[in-house]
């Protein structure tokens, strides 16, 4: 994909999309069951990101079982950015030959759903967020942590404990 020794790492929210994805995807489906959701879980300081969207997927598929797995990738597509951000990562790749990787809190059907429909899919080698799936026959996107339960806590004070970017940035560093 990318030459070996220019690696690009860009993060997603507030960087390559100009909002909070998750806030702004979960407001486009449904604006008072995302607040409701958000607002709900904002007491904690570090809000597990991961956890909250998943409720709030749940909820969505109980309120309203006609909203699909299209509906929430056309939220992800239609995530406002910068076109000038979108134009780096293509010269960084294309023109200088980088390896572009994003790590973010959010989720990677959300991210890669905008890659895909802004034509850089092929320009992102990886990227690293929480996971997603479909259960109950594409009704219900449930999101994992990237860090799962099964890991020991990372410690850092800086992320939520969901996803350590240091955590990442050293195994990215050392592949």
């Amino acid at each position: 994909m990318g030459r070996a020794d220019v690696l690009v790492l860009f993060a997603f929210d507030n960087v390559l999309v100009d909002v909070d994805s998750d806030i702004h995807i979960a407001r486009a489906l449904d604006a008072d069951l995302a607040n409701t959701t958000w607002s709900k879980n904002a007491a904690d300081k570090k809000i597990d990101r991961a956890k909250t969207m998943d409720e709030f997927f749940v909820e969505l598929a109980k309120h309203h079982p006609e909203v699909t797995h299209e509906d929430i990738r056309n939220a992800a597509q239609r995530l406002p950015f910068n076109q000038s951000i979108l134009d780096a990562v293509r010269l960084v790749v294309d023109d200088f030959g980088a390896t572009c990787k994003i790590v973010s809190d959010s989720t990677v059907f959300g991210v890669r759903s905008f890659l895909e429909h802004h034509g850089l899919a092929d320009q992102v080698s990886e990227v690293v967020a929480n996971s997603t799936h479909f259960e109950d026959g594409g009704k219900v996107l449930r999101v994992r942590p990237y860090h799962g339960n099964h890991l020991a806590p990372h410690g850092c004070r800086n992320c939520p404990n969901n996803l350590c970017k240091g955590v990442v940035l050293e195994r990215i560093l050392q592949q």
